[in-house]
């Protein structure tokens, strides 16, 4: 909890794309529903690397002013792949994702299973991650 509520506090300070949930407050704090997942950890255990995906039901994410133009439709849930540092508490966010129709539980359970095995995937070079660079666009795939 107090590393989704850290990752999601820092965006809203510092990026105009996130905004406040209705219920913050000095006192409060929101908490969109959440999954994470262990994609993998270091030799000796200090460093790890998770994904967490949340819901946007609270639309935090919004949309630039370009984009509402368009009328384009707000991502349903949000996905961050982190490296945890559980030495000094330290965190780097590697890649955000989002997904346009997870809304919910479930679906967004098993998008965070598929985030967290793609990823593994690609650190391990198996699969379809194992074809040369040229051939696939892997970051793109990360199943339903």
């Amino acid at each position: 909890d107090a590393l989704l509520i850290d990752i999601i506090t820092r965006r809203q300070q510092s990026s105009s794309m996130f905004q406040m949930s209705k219920y913050h407050s000095d006192t409060v704090r929101f908490i969109p529903n959440f999954y994470y997942n262990l994609i993998s950890a270091s030799g000796d255990g200090l460093d790890v690397t998770l994904v967490i995906v949340f819901s946007n039901k609270e639309k935090m994410i919004m949309q630039s002013s370009q984009s509402s133009n368009n009328k384009k439709k707000l991502p349903a849930a949000l996905g961050v792949v982190i490296k945890f540092s559980i030495f000094n508490q330290s965190y780097d966010e590697l890649k955000w994702v989002q997904h346009p129709s997870c809304e919910d539980d479930s679906s967004m359970k098993q998008w965070c299973n598929s985030l967290a095995l793609n990823w593994r995937m690609k650190e391990c070079g198996v699969g379809v991650f194992c074809l040369e660079q040229g051939t696939m666009k892997n970051d793109t795939w990360v199943g339903k």
